[in-house]
């Protein structure tokens, strides 16, 4: 497997400074932190990483229909790497927040019937997409799509998919 086709792990809804370091240790490429009140994993007000947070991991910061003052703000206290945005966000505003320098990673909900038509107008804006499961909440909904979908994606750009696991 060459690097460009490497699996990149990334792991979202980290809150807790203890938990954070302990799923660092692990080392994974991405980090998710979740900026978005009415998500059970929100970061809360004023959330700051632990003081030794490796820097080879990639911050992640996820937004839902969120301003691009508040999102450009979070990105600059946190040194975020990237921006995840789950909700209805423009091709402007993605494309305004790229020209700031700030990478995005655009979330498109997916049912069987997904048409990748919809990713078009966001290629030029987006560094990546990500596939989550279609449902009633933003992020997944705690099921897994039927990956055969992704057939049907020309791969022009690289995407996340979800996976989930229950303990």
């Amino acid at each position: 497997m060459t690097t460009k086709n490497k699996i990149k792990l990334k792991v979202c809804g980290m809150r807790d400074a203890a938990n954070i370091m302990a799923v660092a240790a692990l080392h994974p490429d991405y980090m998710g932190f979740i900026f978005f009140e009415q998500s059970p994993r929100f970061v809360g007000n004023y959330f700051l990483l632990p003081e030794n947070f490796p820097d080879q991991i990639k911050k992640v910061g996820v937004f839902v229909n969120e301003t691009t003052r508040n999102i450009r703000r979070e990105a600059q206290i946190l040194g975020l790497h990237y921006v995840q945005l789950h909700g209805n966000e423009s091709v402007a505003q993605c494309e305004e927040l790229k020209s700031e320098g700030i990478k995005v990673i655009k979330v498109f909900s997916v049912g069987d019937d997904f048409d990748f038509n919809v990713t078009k107008p966001f290629k030029k804006s987006s560094d990546f997409f990500l596939f989550d499961t279609k449902g009633k909440y933003h992020g997944g909904n705690a099921q897994t799509f039927n990956w055969n979908v992704l057939k049907n994606y020309d791969q022009e750009i690289p995407f996340f998919s979800q996976w989930r696991t229950h303990a």
